[in-house]
């Protein structure tokens, strides 16, 4: 969760153009359970930093595609890329 905050930093500083959030569990994302309201917080919304839990879980429960995802960069390793491409 840390590196995903610190990689927000990182990225707001570098690309100051457009509205980059994070989503962790820190935000209790665990009780979003619409689609509406996933929709709600990623409107105008450019970047998104998240943990694969966070992301696992919005896919699992279609509240994002990865058809609506453009590039993705995982900086937890090839094994978990490698799950989700796999089921996604």
């Amino acid at each position: 969760m840390s590196l995903c905050l610190q990689q927000l930093s990182v990225l707001q500083t570098q690309i100051s153009s457009v509205q980059i959030k994070s989503f962790t569990s820190l935000d209790n994302v665990c009780r979003w359970t619409e689609k509406f309201v996933w929709d709600a917080v990623l409107n105008n919304v450019n970047i998104v930093v998240s943990t694969y839990a966070v992301l696992h879980d919005a896919l699992c429960h279609a509240f994002v595609t990865m058809g609506s995802l453009a590039p993705i960069v995982f900086d937890e390793g090839r094994q978990t890329l490698s799950l989700l491409m796999t089921i996604f």
